[in-house]
């Protein structure tokens, strides 16, 4: 999987400010994004210099403001969509919903406000409501239907590969530093920096490690690996010559497979130890259990 250089530019709005549905006095968030889980990044042009991001997130007083206002107010001259192997086709425009947890992160909805794709030059044009916004960049190889329905993924700027696990109906028995006692789970994701193994994010407590895997009434025989350059979630199997699909949460209507790009058999069956200690070099790796 390439490596994403994300650069979250904050433009008109200091770093820490929050990203409320309807600020007091009416300011909002129009937040313009590549869709950089597709690999998509923004050029953007400013009167002082020329930068490469997969976001930007700018403020505006809503109202009678057209994005092209601010944009103008932010000193933004232009911004590009690109993709090294993919076609620009327009942009969508999504009402974006924030709530705040308890563990301070937030949950962000996005509701697709039409399904017209919309030129650059009507992108400037339009006039802003009481709302955030997201304008997101369309690529003619993903279907609208399958945007922001990978959001439990965790690129960012150090991430290049994964380890996805899935117990095949058994269960990943799972415990942390944090943890009182055992969690249990079908389906587990490391997400992962150039050259590093899974040994190595265990030194942090927010990652969670194997104590066991277990199916009622079999033994467990090894991970059998897929290698791949990409990964997605989607509520449909791939349709794509180039795409393999694994079942990953059948109750879950958003991610009930997981979907890779160029994925190609390992030969032989690993061990859990194995798997842990093995380096990944910005690849993809589908673990999936074998029981006897």
């Amino acid at each position: 999987m390439k490596k994403l250089l994300v650069i979250m530019m904050v433009l008109g709005c200091l770093f820490g400010c929050n990203k409320n549905n309807n600020i007091e006095g009416n300011e909002v968030f129009v937040t313009f994004d590549g869709y950089g889980l597709h690999g998509g990044v923004l050029k953007v042009n400013t009167t002082t210099t020329n930068e490469e991001t997969v976001s930007i997130d700018l403020v505006s007083m809503g109202g009678n403001e057209t994005v092209s206002d601010v944009l103008k107010k932010n000193e933004i001259t232009n911004i590009e969509a690109v993709h090294e192997n993919d076609v620009f086709e327009g942009w969508l425009i999504y009402k974006t919903e924030y709530t705040s947890q308890e563990d301070g992160t937030d949950v962000v909805v996005h509701t697709l406000l039409s399904n017209s794709l919309y030129t650059t030059e009507e992108v400037l044009d339009y006039k802003l409501a009481d709302f955030n916004i997201t304008i997101v960049a369309k690529w003619a190889t993903l279907d609208s239907n399958l945007y922001f329905v990978e959001d439990d993924m965790m690129i960012d700027s150090d991430t290049s590969g994964a380890f996805v696990f899935n117990a095949t109906d058994g269960v990943i028995q799972l415990s942390s530093a944090d943890d009182k006692g055992l969690s249990e789970s079908k389906t587990y994701v490391y997400w992962m920096e150039d050259g590093k193994c899974i040994a190595d994010l265990l030194t942090n407590d927010s990652w969670q490690y194997f104590t066991d895997v277990v199916k009622e009434g079999a033994s467990f025989s090894g991970w059998q690996l897929y290698e791949a350059t990409n990964v997605r979630w989607s509520d449909k199997k791939s349709t794509s010559s180039i795409e393999l699909s694994f079942d990953y949460d059948m109750d879950n209507t958003e991610f009930r497979y997981v979907v890779f790009e160029n994925c190609k058999k390992v030969e032989g069956l690993k061990t859990t130890e194995d798997v842990v200690n093995m380096l990944n070099h910005s690849k993809v790796y589908y673990a999936e259990a074998v029981w006897k």
